[in-house]
Formats: structure tokens, sequence, C-alpha cells
């Protein structure tokens, strides 16, 4: 490789990413001519194609954000594949015993903070949070502080898990204890500055019998509320639906290995949730006592989950070496899927890249994609010039963070309520039958 050509090369196509983000972001990309934008397209178009004859296109692309979605380089929703695991990255080290992260946007800056215990004894676990301190794309955690933002010292649960349980806008959180109570911390401060008041047990109806039980959240019923999964020391799984609604929680008493679920057949179940394989129902994931990672596909749908025999180990994932694996899904490079952090008994911290494919949609509907008014304010109006049926659309941040997903049952025009997203420019995906389009949308 000529290291010099090489060099110049990577300035080049710095510069002209960082260009075309801020014509993107500036309104000003629309008002060239369309001579203008292809001499834009054809020189990133060369530039990215000597990159990815030196890189991994997948790592390419992704450093193009905004650029690669408006020029139709956007990821594919296929099966997802994830890089071989890198130990304690982004200046995490390893900790003094069993690590369980999980990760949480809790100061509202745009990037993900992370989350591990410190356990001095199984009745003494306290909190150990470390700032991202880096950016939305390249994470960067500070020094340990323990215990922050008014957590008692004298916790004993095990992993945090955070929601918006009260829906007033910032993160609440929840962790597991020993002997199998749920302690809630609701979060008094804002969106930006937390402040979590005195805990309380087996809030909004919750009550739990089994050790350890590893939380989870997520809407497996798709009905607007969060619902909870929890493992367990002896590998079941708990399943609390939420009865009530998003600003007022009520669960209904547990189900233990539902939807299909059977026993891990391990110790140290400890579920989490992501759309594994693209088909846009939740999967799940989980770590169990000897490091493996056990998938569980969704078969069912988004409102009706039916959760298929455990795969050991898929796409491309290698289990831990060590005892133990705790697991947390997260966007920890912003580029619209999820990726795998991992803790071991020991201590350690393994990242998964995940490395999903890269590709142009082959058919494009974006020059019969309408969408008005735009800039809005409230509502956004998405139609086609020809009727496809439903379709799904998707609303991203220019860094490639999902901010709004919903399907719409007819694409001859449809309304959209977007009060709810902060002043700023997004992407606006449509697909429908096996076809994309692509619009920028500003709101304001």
């Amino acid at each position: 490789m000529n290291t010099y050509y090489y060099a110049k090369t990577k300035r080049q196509y710095k510069y002209l990413v960082k260009r075309i983000n801020k014509l993107i972001s500036t309104n000003e990309w629309e008002t060239l001519s369309k001579k203008q934008q292809n001499k834009f397209k054809a020189r990133l178009k060369r530039l990215t194609s000597y990159l990815t004859s030196v890189f991994n296109k997948t790592s390419v692309i992704k450093s193009m954000g905004a650029a690669a979605l408006v020029l139709g380089m956007g990821v594919t929703a296929n099966a997802q594949s994830f890089n071989s695991s890198v130990q304690n990255p982004f200046n995490l080290s390893k900790g003094p015993n069993i690590s369980i992260p999980s990760l949480a946007d809790i100061d509202g800056d745009g990037d993900l903070d992370f989350f591990n215990i410190e356990q001095n004894s199984y009745y003494d676990v306290e909190v150990a949070y470390r700032e991202n301190i880096g950016t939305a794309t390249a994470a960067n955690f500070g020094p340990v502080q323990l215990n922050p933002f008014g957590i008692a010292t004298d916790s004993t649960g095990f992993k945090s898990s955070f929601v918006d349980i009260d829906g007033d806008g910032d993160l609440d959180m929840f962790r597991g204890t020993y002997y199998g109570n749920f302690i809630y911390y609701k979060n008094t401060g804002t969106k930006t500055a937390p402040q979590f008041s005195n805990s309380t047990n087996n809030p909004f109806n919750l009550s739990f019998q089994a050790l350890l039980p590893m939380l989870n959240f997520a809407d497996l019923d798709n009905d607007g509320d969060m619902d909870l999964m929890a493992g367990s020391y002896y590998g079941d799984f708990y399943y609390f639906e939420n009865t009530g609604t998003k600003a007022a929680p009520n669960f209904a008493a547990s189900q233990q290995n539902p939807f299909g679920l059977t026993t891990l057949g391990s110790y140290f179940s400890a579920p989490e949730f992501s759309d594994v394989d693209g088909d846009g129902d939740l999967d799940m994931l989980s770590g169990e006592e000897y490091g493996n990672f056990k998938y569980y596909k969704n078969t069912g749908s988004k409102s009706s989950p039916a959760f298929a025999s455990v795969a050991t180990n898929p796409f491309g994932l290698v289990g831990l070496t060590n005892e133990y694996s705790f697991i947390a899904f997260a966007d920890l490079d912003k580029d619209g899927d999820d990726d795998i952090m991992a803790g071991d008994y020991y201590g350690n911290n393994f990242y998964f890249e995940n490395a999903s494919s890269i590709g142009v949609p082959e058919k494009t509907l974006s020059t019969q994609l309408n969408v008005f008014p735009n800039p809005a304010n409230g509502i956004v109006n998405v139609s086609l010039t020809q009727e496809l049926g439903n379709a799904e659309v998707e609303i991203t941040s220019l860094s490639g963070q999902l901010v709004l997903s919903e399907t719409i049952e007819s694409t001859n025009n449809a309304s959209i309520d977007v009060s709810k997203l902060e002043t700023g420019v997004y992407i606006l995906k449509l697909k429908a039958n096996n076809r994309v389009g692509i619009k920028k949308l500003v709101i304001q």
C-alpha cells in the first residue's frame, strides 16, 4: 500500500464526508443543482471505493453517517453478523469482580454511558458508573464513580436496568436483589441531570420469589408500555405484563417461561431484546454460566411473541472463555444496529461490533415519495404516487439513531405525529414491497 496516497485519500474522504453532512444539516444540500450533487456523489464513491479495498466495507460506510443514507448507502435489514470480540474496549478496564454491564444515556447528551457493579458481597453491591466522555459514534468511558446521582451506598441490587417507567421523559432505574426483590429508584431530576430518590421495594404490584432476577424492560406486546422479563439464578424466565399505561404502570403476576420459552438448562439466565434478524419483532438473547450466548428467535409477531428453540452462539458470536456471560444490547457506534457488550465472572468486558451487511436497495421509491409539510412542527404527511399497501416508516437522527418507527396502512397518504421530536434534521425512510424511499425531514 502506498502510505502517502492512503493518508491523502483518507484526509480527502474525511473532509468530504464532513462537508456533505454539514450541507445536509443546514438544509443546503437540496439547494444544490443536480450537477453539483452528482459531483459530490461521484467524488465520494471514488474515495469510498479505495478505502473499502483497505478497510472493512461496513466500517467505511458506517463512518459516513447521514451522508450514507442520503446518498443511498444505508444499512440493510438482514440478519445480523458480529465481529470478533474486543476485550475491555473504549478505555474500560478489568473490574474487581463480576461484570454485569448496562448502557444508557443517563445524562441526555446523545451518547451511551456505562453502568456496572462493584460487589463487596452478595449483600453489598454498589453501582459503578462511567460517563461516556467520547462521542455518540466513538465511545470513551471516564473513571469509575460509585453510587452516583444520589443512589444509596447500602444498595444490595445487582444489574441496573434503565427505563422511563413513569412516562415523564427521564430514565428511572431498577435492580434485582439476591433474594428476588425488585428495587426501584425514581428519577426525580431531569433528562440531562438525573437524581434518584430513595429506593422502593417491589413497586407497581411487582413480586418475585426467584434468586437473582436479571431485569430487562421491553414492549413485548407492542401496546405502548414497557413490560418486564426477568432471568433468574436457576435459568428460568419470568414475564410480567404491564397492564397499566405508559405513565401509570401496573404489572400482572409473573408467568414462568412464557411464549414457548423453556428453562435455560444452566444457571444465570439474563435476557436482552433486539430485532436481531431484522424482521420487525423483538428476539431474545441470554447469557449463561458457561459463557455462551443463547438465542431465541421470535417466530410470532410484534404484539404476540413466540420464541423458537434455543440456538447457541449464532451470527458469528463466540462464547466467552471465562465463566458466565452477562450481555447488553447497545448501538455504541450510532450506525443504526445493536452491538453487544458482554461481561464475565472475572470483571472483563467484551465488545462485539455488529457488522451487518451494507448495500444499496435494488429498487428505490425516493422519486415517488412525498413528505410534507417539510419543515414540519407537529404532523408530517407521507405519500407515494402509487399505492403499495402497508409500509414501515422509520425516522433517524443524522447520527443514525432511530427516533420513531411506525406502520402505515396506506402509502397513498398517511399522517405521522412528530410533535415529540426535537428541532433538527432527520432522515425519513419508507419501506414497502422490498422497496425503499429516503427523504430528509426538518423538524422546526
